[in-house]
């Protein structure tokens, strides 16, 4: 016979087991992987589709010189206020915020309005701008 003992059969056997076992252990890893990473870009393509808002108000007070925004959240999802951006005649302005005169909520849910409010503006703009985190943006001429 050629001197292969079962031994030496045994153990080369355990080894391509656990080598194939590895093999399969990364590979059901990467699958994994895929999914959890195709399931995240679903959820902001959904987000994105459900989340629409309106611009239903836009005044400015010369005597205080404050811009006051309101904002009707008019989509199924909740939006955070602070991924509310403002642009106000092409500038990134800065806000205070408030829900039914809470300034302590951080988001905006369906159906809810959001007062935004803009200090210091020195005359009546011609435009403003909100735009959300998802890439959704309203603007309004004044």
């Amino acid at each position: 016979m050629s001197g292969v003992s079962s031994v030496t059969l045994l153990i080369l056997f355990i080894g391509v087991m656990f080598a194939g076992s590895v093999m399969l252990s990364a590979g059901v890893e990467h699958i994994n992987n895929s999914v959890n990473s195709n399931s995240e870009v679903l959820d902001d393509i959904r987000e994105t589709k459900n989340t629409e808002f309106v611009i239903s108000n836009v005044e400015y007070d010369s005597s205080t010189n404050e811009l006051s925004i309101t904002m009707v959240n008019t989509g199924a999802e909740t939006i955070k206020i602070s991924d509310i951006d403002l642009v106000v005649d092409g500038e990134y302005r800065l806000y205070n915020s408030s829900i039914d005169s809470n300034s302590d909520r951080s988001v905006l849910n369906p159906n809810e309005e959001l007062l935004i409010q803009v200090d210091d503006i020195t005359s009546k703009p011609s435009s403003v701008k909100l735009s959300v985190l998802s890439g959704i943006e309203v603007s309004k001429n004044i």
